[in-house]
């Protein structure tokens, strides 16, 4: 992907997600899932689901912590978007202190 177009991702993103979270969370994944449930509306239910991960934006006073993965995703429903139910899948980062606790 070029610089260009990752910078227009960016703006993209910034309009359908909840306003700021982009600053704090990185997006992973998108995918569409064909529930073959029709609406009353006679269009099939697809739910859009977003991946985001905690970005490293660790404080200078905080570089003693160690990365140590992510935290099982949370599930939030939003806003549909163009009449799709979306579904973020929210991960925060886990780290350890220097003597291995959480």
């Amino acid at each position: 992907m070029s610089k260009q177009s990752a910078f227009d991702y960016k703006i993209l993103a910034s309009y359908l997600l909840p306003k700021g979270i982009l600053k704090f969370f990185d997006v992973t994944a998108v995918n569409e899932d064909h529930t073959g449930i029709i609406e009353e509306t006679g269009n099939e239910r697809v739910l859009l689901h977003i991946y985001l991960d905690e970005k490293d934006a660790r404080e200078e006073e905080w570089h003693d912590l160690k990365p140590n993965g992510f935290t099982e995703s949370r599930q939030v429903n939003d806003f549909p978007i163009r009449d799709h139910k979306v579904v973020l899948h929210v991960r925060r980062r886990r780290r350890l202190t220097a003597e291995g606790r959480t």
